[in-house]
């Protein structure tokens, strides 16, 4: 659930209902209510609060004309929503508490930033980054006026996240909670509403935080999308850079156009995978934050008839994911740039929690120059030199993440052996003359 809850007062529920007259009211007896966002259903999505006057809904996709729709255990309400407007409607839960409900179009505001240096240069701001043997995307990034530090750049996250053992040096003040989402459940994280956040000589001010303790042994947080609202933001594996752009640049005839959509907070693309038998396209995440290829769960699985009919070439077995099989995808589309044998993870048919989504992550991403334009919801795809590395099939960084770990810790205890004090008597062990 990405829904982050806010109390309003008495006087600003009091301010809400004065003048509205002819309110739609549906009904209900249980709290979790489903939504319908264009072509995204999401099941016990939203949760009645009668406390939060107006509860704000906005919906994923406000540049485009389309139907929303709640649908409680008793009832249900549509509305055909176009750009900047609003839409009210009350739910009154158990026949006495109303829950004053406001749908939003309205536009987001470009996060704005600024050059925070003297004397700067060039029309593009231009960030270095690193591909790790995880296949995920790392940069360097202060958060107030801290020290710099590694943090993961992912647009499968719709927030900006950090590790709360940064909250000193960080001078980070958690004053709210909120409930945040992941493919792994909801669970309730402190939350902190304006802070700093620099990227080499580039700073975003006012940005919310929230807090975590997972972020791995690399990073210190992760970058996600709150930053990059109405930005056109350029990823370049081949040079490893990352570009903000003032304007779309001039792009050659190499670069495949692709529409997205924002759900949840993330883009999400068009996918087609061709078994040879059938074609199945579905809406998946685009995930740099995601190691392998794809993951694809057992409700698109079983409804497109995917197990048995591809080649399986290994297996995965994580926290995360539980389970899965990787198959070998005989031919895949995105948009109408088409890539042959590409491995993806299929979710154990048995598994009874589907993930509810389909991920496509960076070891096929990584293979694009990307220009992402969220100001009109598209992405354009340029093959890069990275297409015709070997796939990682089988977990192999994480094998190869082991033999580096080792290797450095051979030369480790190499070093405090050579170093160690000679003794009188003879050393079991003898290196050198």
């Amino acid at each position: 659930m990405a829904k982050i809850f806010l109390l309003a007062g008495m006087l600003g529920s009091m301010l809400w209902v004065t003048g509205q007259e002819n309110i739609p009211v549906i009904r209900a007896n249980a709290k979790d209510v489903s939504v319908r966002d264009g072509a995204h259903f999401r099941k016990g999505y939203w949760y009645i609060m009668p406390e939060v006057r107006p509860d704000y809904y906005p919906v994923e996709n406000p540049k485009k004309p389309h139907r929303v729709s709640f649908y409680t255990d008793l009832d249900s309400i549509s509305f055909e929503v176009t750009p900047n407007k609003e839409y009210d409607f009350v739910i009154l839960l158990n026949g006495k508490d109303s829950s004053f409900t406001r749908i939003s179009t309205m536009l987001p505001q470009k996060r704005n930033y600024h050059r925070d240096c003297n004397n700067c240069v060039g029309v593009n701001d231009t960030i270095p980054f690193t591909v790790g043997l995880d296949n995920k995307t790392y940069l360097k990034a202060r958060v107030n006026n801290g020290k710099a530090m590694t943090f993961q750049f992912d647009l499968g996250t719709t927030n900006c996240v950090v590790n709360e053992s940064i909250t000193e040096e960080s001078s980070i003040h958690w004053e709210g909670s909120a409930a945040m989402g992941s493919v792994q459940g909801t669970e309730q994280v402190k939350s902190s509403k304006y802070n700093a956040i620099h990227l080499r000589n580039l700073r975003w001010d006012s940005i919310p935080l929230f807090s975590t303790n997972k972020t791995g042994w690399r990073s210190k947080g992760i970058i996600g999308n709150s930053i990059l609202k109405e930005q056109i933001v350029e990823l370049n594996y081949d040079r490893n850079i990352l570009v903000f752009h003032q304007q779309l640049p001039i792009m050659d005839k190499s670069y495949h156009r692709v529409a997205f959509e924002m759900r949840d907070g993330v883009p999400f693309i068009p996918i087609t995978i061709d078994n040879g038998k059938s074609k199945s396209t579905n809406w998946f995440m685009f995930d740099n934050g995601y190691s392998n290829c794809l993951l694809v769960d057992n409700n698109f699985a079983k409804a497109n008839a995917l197990y048995g009919t591809m080649k399986t070439v290994g297996s995965r077995d994580n926290a995360m994911n539980g389970k899965t099989e990787t198959v070998l995808v005989p031919k895949m589309l995105i948009g109408d740039y088409a890539i042959v044998n590409v491995p993806i993870d299929l979710q154990n048919p048995q598994d009874a929690h589907p993930y509810d989504r389909v991920i496509a992550g960076n070891d096929l991403l990584k293979r694009f120059n990307v220009i992402i334009d969220y100001q009109e919801n598209v992405i354009y795809f340029k093959p890069n030199a990275l297409m015709d590395e070997p796939y990682d099939k089988a977990g192999m960084w994480l094998q190869r993440v082991l033999w580096a770990g080792g290797i450095v810790l051979l030369l480790v205890v190499f070093y405090l052996l050579r170093r160690r004090p000679r003794l009188n008597k003879k050393p079991i062990f003898s290196f050198g003359k």
